[in-house]
């Protein structure tokens, strides 16, 4: 693993709880500019500032990891493999918070070995459309 997969992780984590730069290097005790330094590789981010980090976005420190393993090399014309998976706050309810995770890694996933833009762009209006039926159904 290299600094710049690392930052980059750092920075979607970031983005996706709504933090900014200055906002996160506060609450890890850096300057804004350490920040954008860690996010954009050119500097390492200790172990201890990592599981800081992971404290204050409310992920596990293996976020930062996630979707980097070496895997089997893909079959030929399969789509290239985004070695960043995108963590989102999952809602808890009836279900356990790893099996929605699950459930979530495996939707994206699939949806990233779709190749048709056209194809892809129908994925996201079915679920556009099962989602809308479900704020309705819950209002009622």
């Amino acid at each position: 693993m290299n600094e710049k997969n690392l930052g980059a992780a750092l920075r979607q984590l970031r983005l996706a709880r709504g933090l900014n730069q200055t906002e996160l290097g506060k609450c890890l005790g850096v300057s804004l500019q350490q920040v954008q330094k860690y996010e954009s590789g050119a500097n390492r981010i200790s172990a201890s500032t990592l599981y800081l980090a992971a404290e204050v976005l409310k992920v596990d420190v293996a976020a930062f990891y996630a979707g980097l393993r070496k895997s089997a090399a893909r079959p030929t014309g399969a789509p290239p493999r985004n070695p960043l998976v995108l963590i989102i706050p999952l809602e808890t309810g009836a279900r356990t918070k790893r099996a929605r995770e699950a459930e979530l890694i495996d939707i994206v996933t699939k949806y990233q070995a779709i190749v048709s833009a056209p194809e892809r762009t129908l994925a996201r209006k079915l679920i556009s459309r099962l989602s809308a039926s479900q704020v309705k159904v819950k209002s009622r």
